[in-house]
């Protein structure tokens, strides 16, 4: 049903975040089943180690959860034939339970304060689970944990493999780190992400029994408050992360390294300059999600950001702050005078516009002159969050 892949698409990228985390942190038996099974709950963990452990066993867990989700639930809906309602409140039922997963899981992050010596030393391609239920363990979720090798080549984006030569290519096998406290701000931030999409999601729901464009209704306004505090309080993690990784003078089994360390399993390797665009591109971002600079699209821009031209009138900008404080009733409806006199702003003195698509036009003309540079972007963005 068509339905039902829309579904496991969207619970897929809710729970990308935790995906993205835990494989960042790798280690001896840590995210082993046994090591998971012997951890106290979070409420009783004291020590750095403990913490460190559980974030790595939730996310796990969060991981087969919502695989199984996909697998099981899925397929007992092919059965029959449930209305598009059945299926958004099983949807939202489960997506209740996986944003109070996230929630528990960042405060741990959000506790943890490492100091030289409490890293664990994680190994992810150690965590091997049956994720989807099936009773038996495939060769992606064998793997599903393990780090990609480096390289820059163009972004590939595919489904897990069944062949096992594609990760003995592609996968570094038994690649491992020591957590410090930049790794812990790194995955704070997809945390912060993955529970903000799951409350945006979850602000609005189905009315009536069947979908169309005009039938996703708001049901949550406050859902939509707390994702944009999530969005914000995601990319000042991020931007934390960066300063941090740059102030780091050790070089022993790092995840991320900075333009000085080498001894690094991360995917990608990060010159002086990419750091520099990381640190343009959240200095345009983080005001413009803060409401102190406005979105002004470039009319010629093409695209996505091209298509948010019209939404504001000549000489206004769209206020990102007011897009979450208010958001419209039905998720469709962009347009109007009412909806554009809640989003829009008069840009001035107090609320410029913002340099971000002037920022992002930039990388447009080089991905142009080199067909590397665009796609080097998205890489970054995707995997430094």
């Amino acid at each position: 049903m068509r339905h039902v892949r829309l579904v496991a698409l969207i619970i897929s990228l809710c729970a990308s975040g935790a995906v993205a985390a835990a494989a960042a942190e790798p280690g001896g038996d840590v995210g082993s089943e046994a090591a998971c099974a012997a951890l106290p709950s979070p409420q009783a963990a004291r020590t750095p180690q403990e913490r460190q452990a559980l974030v790595v066993c939730r996310d796990i867990e969060l991981v087969r959860r919502v695989a199984t989700f996909i697998h099981q639930g899925s397929a007992q809906l092919e059965k029959g034939t449930p209305s598009d309602r059945e299926i958004s409140e099983v949807v939202r039922k489960e997506l209740l339970g996986v944003r109070d997963d996230l929630r528990t899981t960042r405060a741990l992050l959000e506790s943890l304060k490492l100091r030289d010596g409490d890293g664990l030393l994680l190994t992810p391609s150690h965590w091997v689970r049956d994720l989807n239920g099936d009773g038996r363990v495939a060769t992606w979720e064998r793997n599903f944990f393990a780090i990609p090798k480096r390289h820059d080549g163009p972004l590939k984006v595919g489904l897990a493999s069944d062949d096992p030569n594609y990760y003995r290519d592609e996968y570094l096998a038994d690649a491992s780190f020591k957590v410090d406290q930049s790794d812990v701000t790194w995955a704070l931030g997809y945390h912060y992400f993955a529970e903000a999409l799951v409350e945006m999601v979850l602000s609005y729901s189905l009315e009536g029994d069947n979908y169309s464009a005009e039938s996703i209704v708001l049901v949550d306004p406050d859902a939509a408050k707390r994702a944009h505090a999530l969005l914000v309080a995601g990319f000042k993690s991020t931007e934390r992360l960066r300063r941090a990784l740059l102030a780091e003078k050790d070089d022993a089994a790092e995840w991320i390294a900075n333009p000085r360390q080498r001894n690094s399993v991360f995917p990608l390797h990060l010159d002086e300059g990419d750091f520099a665009v990381w640190g343009e591109v959240l200095k345009q971002v983080i005001p413009l999600m803060e409401g102190k600079t406005l979105l002004v699209p470039a009319a010629k821009q093409g695209g996505l950001l091209g298509s948010l031209a019209d939404l504001c009138p000549p000489g206004q900008g769209l206020n990102v702050v007011r897009l979450f404080q208010q958001p419209p009733r039905r998720l469709l409806s962009w347009s109007g005078a009412e909806q554009q006199g809640r989003m829009c702003q008069r840009v001035d003195a107090g609320h410029p516009k913002s340099a971000l698509f002037e920022l992002l036009a930039s990388y447009e003309r080089r991905a142009t002159n080199d067909s590397m540079a665009g796609m080097r972007m998205l890489r970054q963005l995707l995997w430094v969050n």
